[in-house]
């Protein structure tokens, strides 16, 4: 008799092989026999196979297998069964700006220098040296070599290299330090979130920071800018902070 044709649902997740006054199963992958060798029953990997997905891998059975899922920080092996921490500081150039990335288990760390505190967000580090801030710089230097420059129109009062540049300053610091042009990645890195913004986002009141800013004018702070108002019979000249 051929059981395998003549017995419906025999070998479920199985093939099954007549043989001379009986049949048998053979199982497919990730299934092992019942105990009366009639069927195939599913192996539940994270609980019968021994170290399958380790931590701080998550293992989930599936039907003739199992899938290995990664916390963040991590991603899967290529094998699928186990997972690797991923280094940040290798794949991210732009991490720990100003500072040294040191990769972690499941994550990295900045390390900032002195004169530097980290970021609210923990991917750079921030100059809160309190420096004077000018709004007017001229090279000296040849473009050949370390360009120099002259700093003229300061703003009162001292701020931090941030602050001054963010707020569209074109040099900072008793060095002179010219402020990243327009456009470039330096400025970007310096200011992520745009111009007046600070180093979480936050908007900088440029009324305050630049206490001159609207000559004849009042300053008014806007949402990651400002604007000058002048007074009755007063217009703002071509630069829009000056009232003529």
């Amino acid at each position: 008799m051929d059981e395998c044709s003549m017995m419906l649902g025999a070998c479920r997740n199985g093939r099954c092989r007549n043989t001379l006054g009986s049949f048998t199963c053979q199982c497919a992958g990730g299934y092992v026999l019942t105990p009366d060798g009639h069927n195939c029953r599913d192996v539940n990997e994270c609980d019968e196979v021994p170290n399958t997905c380790p931590k701080p891998g998550t293992c989930q059975n599936i039907m003739g297998s199992y899938m290995c899922s990664c916390p963040p920080g991590y991603e899967i092996s290529q094998d699928g069964n186990f997972c690797r921490d991923i280094n940040e500081c290798q794949i991210n150039a732009n991490l720990c700006t100003d500072g040294q990335c040191l990769n972690t288990d499941g994550s990295f760390l900045c390390v900032c220098p002195e004169n530097y505190v980290l970021s609210p967000d923990g991917k750079r580090c921030v100059d809160i040296r309190q420096e004077l801030c000018y709004d007017n710089y001229t090279s000296i230097g040849s473009s050949n070599v370390y360009s120099r420059g002259v700093c003229t129109s300061p703003r009162r009062g001292y701020v931090s290299r941030m602050t001054c540049c963010c707020t569209g300053a074109k040099a900072w610091g008793s060095t002179c330090e010219e402020c990243p042009k327009a456009g470039s990645s330096e400025l970007q890195k310096l200011c992520p979130d745009g111009l007046g913004r600070g180093d979480s986002g936050q908007d900088l009141d440029e009324c305050a920071i630049m206490l001159d800013v609207c000559e004849g004018g009042e300053c008014v702070n806007t949402d990651g800018s400002f604007r000058c108002e002048c007074p009755q019979g007063f217009v703002l000249d071509p630069t829009g902070k000056k009232c003529i």
